[in-house]
C-alpha cells in the first residue's frame, strides 16, 4: 500500500467510512483554506467542500493509488470553483440584463405589455369556446407559426378546409370584439396596474 505525502496510508477494505472520516479530518482545513481564497462566501465554501469529498468517496477504491492526495483535493476543489464562478457569472449577466431592462422600461411600456397580455387572454378565452377542431388549428396556425400546408398535414383535412377555419376563426374573433369588451379588457388593465 502506498504511502501518501502526509504519511497517512487510507485504508478502504472493510471499515472505508472509519479512513474516509480520517482524510476528511485531515485534509478539510487546507481545502476550507484553498477554496476560500476564490470564494467568499462561507457557505458557498462549504457545499463546495462538501463537493469536493463526495467525488472523492465516489472514487474511494482509487484512493489508495494517489501518491499526493491534498494535490488531488485541491484539483478538485479548483474544478469546483471554476464551475461556481462560472454559475455566478451567468447569474450576474441575467440580473445585468434584467437590470437595464427594468431601468430603461417606461410607463408606457408597461401599460403596452399589460393591454397586450389582457387582449391575449380574452382571445384565449374566445378560441377556448371554438370546436375542437378549430382550437387546434388556431394553436398550430397562429401560435406555432405553421403554414397550412404543415397544418393540413397534421390534422389530416385538405389545406382548403385549414384556410377556410382559419378564416372562420379571424371572422369569429374580429366580431367578437365589440365595446363591451374592450371595455372589460381596460378595466382588467386597470387592476393590473392597480396592483402594482
Amino acid at each position: 500500500m502506498k504511502q501518501h505525502s502526509n504519511g497517512y496510508s487510507p485504508d478502504f477494505g472493510e471499515d472505508s467510512a472509519k479512513a474516509f472520516t480520517h482524510i476528511y479530518n485531515t485534509f478539510y482545513p487546507a481545502i476550507y483554506q484553498y477554496v476560500s481564497r476564490y470564494i467568499d462566501d462561507t457557505e458557498q465554501n462549504k457545499d463546495i467542500i462538501a463537493e469536493v469529498f463526495l467525488k472523492l468517496w465516489k472514487v474511494r477504491d482509487e484512493v489508495p493509488s494517489i501518491l499526493n492526495l491534498e494535490a488531488y483535493l485541491k484539483g478538485i476543489a479548483k474544478n469546483c470553483c471554476l464551475d461556481q464562478l462560472r454559475k455566478e457569472s451567468v447569474r450576474s449577466k441575467v440580473h445585468s440584463k434584467i437590470l437595464n431592462e427594468l431601468e430603461t422600461s417606461t410607463e408606457s411600456d408597461y401599460w403596452e405589455d399589460s393591454i397586450r397580455i389582457a387582449i391575449i387572454e380574452y382571445v384565449a378565452r374566445k378560441i377556448e369556446s371554438l370546436p375542437l377542431k378549430h382550437q387546434l388549428i388556431y394553436k398550430l396556425s397562429f401560435v406555432d407559426g405553421l403554414e397550412i400546408d404543415e397544418i393540413a398535414d397534421r390534422v389530416q383535412l385538405s389545406k382548403n378546409t385549414v384556410r377556410n377555419v382559419r378564416f372562420s376563426i379571424i371572422k369569429f374573433l374580429r366580431l367578437s370584439f365589440n365595446e363591451k369588451d374592450l371595455l372589460a379588457i381596460l378595466v382588467a388593465v386597470a387592476g393590473m396596474v392597480s396592483k402594482n
